[in-house]
């Protein structure tokens, strides 16, 4: 073997070990997004445990807002306002994330089908009329075509929800 050949075959082994690097760090970098994506849904995990625990001590107040919200007092509104506030910003900082990629298609999805559970109520929409402006864009108009839908049928108020807002019969 000559010193050109050499040379070629050096050249050869040069590009072979670059390539195998390069595989390597995009397995790496592949490898390390999923883990950020799954440490990312612990924590989308842990700020709903936050915000249903918060909210259950105002399920009397959820209750009789998203079933009539115009009837509650000046400070039923208020207080109704930062419960379901809370709630309704996680779901904005679930869509973004949805949006941006970081959460996947099915874990939105779930995010969705609570986002509809959580607008079932009947006073949700008076609600959403007063409260819509300090969302962003495309959350509000998301929110608003699940509550046009719910009003024209083409989105399903989840099968029991609807029977919660009903005030029980006498006996």
């Amino acid at each position: 073997m000559n010193l050109e050949q050499l040379a070629d075959l050096g050249e050869f082994i040069g590009g072979v070990a670059v390539l195998a690097t390069l595989l390597y760090l995009a397995a790496q970098l592949r490898q390390a997004n999923r883990m950020a994506r799954l440490a990312g849904s612990d924590k989308f995990s842990e700020s709903w445990i936050e915000v249903i625990r918060d909210s259950l001590a105002h399920t009397d107040l959820y209750l009789a807002g998203a079933g009539r919200y115009a009837e509650l007092s000046p400070k039923e509104r208020l207080q109704f306002r930062w419960v379901v506030g809370m709630v309704f910003y996680n779901l904005q900082n679930f869509h973004l994330k949805y949006r941006n990629g970081v959460m996947g298609a099915d874990e939105w999805d779930q995010q969705y089908q609570i986002l509809i559970w959580y607008l079932a109520g009947p006073g949700m929409r008076d609600w959403w009329e007063e409260s819509s402006s300090v969302y962003s864009r495309p959350f509000a108009e998301l929110v608003t075509s699940i509550l046009d839908g719910m009003r024209d049928g083409t989105i399903e108020i989840p099968p029991g929800t609807a029977e919660l807002y009903v005030e029980p019969a006498a006996t």
